[in-house]
């Protein structure tokens, strides 16, 4: 895959939790002991092609991320409307799959936050495929035990016809992690 463009105008990072605003705040912030998003922008950075990324590629990468996010917000899935706006894009990847256990709630989460993205625009998500629960450092999270059919069909009919892919990737985690394999989509919602 060749090298991709960052062209976002703008970046509203939105949570639950105003705890996790907070991290995000001390990372813009660069404060001492933030979280060290380097692996991650490393590993975007290989995705669009520079193989082994310098620091100072690093480094421009998270400046360039850091002048782009303009907006800190909270956002609740249970509401019909979290956010007061619609969104040309909306990524909310491992959100409303990893919030609750009930494959019902699930579905209102999805229909609230795919709610947000305006007529035309793109909605990419992604979830862990089949899990009722994930573990990390020994706490185990629940899942909505959804698949790629799930996701289909949440989208509809605001996403119909369906403009846009599904796709299953296996993880090579073993099933003793909660899921062996995740559920990548994007898709278009229809205009108006």
């Amino acid at each position: 895959m060749g090298r991709q463009s960052f062209d976002a105008s703008e970046i509203h990072l939105g949570d639950y939790l105003p705890a996790n605003l907070t991290e995000i705040q001390r990372w813009l912030d660069r404060e001492p002991g933030a979280h060290d998003w380097r692996p991650f922008v490393r590993y975007t950075l290989q995705c669009e092609g520079i193989a082994h990324p310098s620091d100072e590629e690093l480094a421009a990468r998270e400046d360039l991320t850091r002048s782009k996010i303009t907006d800190l917000v909270l956002v609740d899935a249970r509401h019909p409307r979290p956010l007061d706006r619609a969104y040309a894009t909306v990524i909310s990847p491992y959100c409303a799959d990893s919030a609750t256990g009930d494959r019902a709630t699930w579905q209102l989460f999805m229909r609230h936050i795919t709610g947000l993205v305006e007529p035309g625009g793109l909605f990419v998500t992604a979830a862990l495929r089949r899990c009722r629960g994930y573990t990390v450092a020994g706490k185990t999270f629940p899942g909505a035990d959804i698949d790629e059919h799930d996701i289909h069909a949440v989208l509809q009919p605001e996403f119909a016809p369906f403009d846009g892919t599904i796709e299953v990737r296996h993880t090579g985690q073993d099933t003793a992690h909660g899921y062996s394999a995740i559920v990548l989509c994007q898709a278009r919602r229809q205009p108006s």
